[in-house]
């Protein structure tokens, strides 16, 4: 060995001890640098780190409801406060394409609950459901084209297509006789 290196020689209990100190010192290093923060912004409470990851806390509770709660089912949605965490998020989060996704998300929904609420207050609830259903119910012409239904029938006759959907059904709904404990024939031809 020269004079430029030297070899140290220590238990793994005192390597623990090195690494435990270590990560002791890098812990308030942190805190620290934190504080520091929180004092060049006017903060020394620590506030606005509070309020900032009680913020995405909530955000991740109102995507959760947004997504999983629709109107129809929960009644009395406060869409106006959708309105304005939109608001909120067009104003004060920087301008990307998932801040800006999630305002017009927040704002269509509220919308959707605005329309619900109001069909209710004034007794359309059924009848707004009826235009929803329509809205998205597919033709019977695409669903024949698309093989889900039986297409029309030819010369009073089935079509080839016709008489292959029916097998199709027959042999699922006796796997699903079976798996239901009934027996019995199915025809839809």
């Amino acid at each position: 060995m020269g004079l430029d290196t030297a070899s140290v020689t220590i238990t793994l209990a005192q390597l623990d001890e090195l690494r435990a100190a270590k990560a002791t010192a890098e812990a308030a290093l942190e805190t620290e640098r934190q504080r520091r923060l929180s004092v060049e912004r006017g903060d020394p409470g620590g506030r606005v780190d509070v309020l900032a990851k009680a913020l995405a806390v909530t955000m991740e509770i109102v995507q959760f409801a947004v997504g999983n709660l629709h109107p129809l089912t929960v009644r009395g949605w406060p869409y106006s406060a959708l309105y304005r965490l939109a608001f909120a998020i067009r104003e004060g989060l920087p301008s990307c394409s998932y801040s800006t996704d999630l305002a017009h998300t927040f704002e269509r929904f509220g919308e959707e609950c605005r329309k619900w609420e109001e069909a209710r207050a004034e007794g359309r609830e059924k009848e707004l459901l009826a235009e929803e259903n329509a809205a998205y119910a597919p033709s019977p012409a695409l669903l024949a084209r698309l093989g889900l239904i039986p297409p029309p029938m030819l010369d009073g006759a089935p079509s080839p297509a016709a008489v292959v959907f029916c097998g199709h059904m027959d042999a699922s709904l006796g796997i699903c006789s079976r798996l239901l404990g009934h027996d019995g024939e199915h025809s839809y031809a």
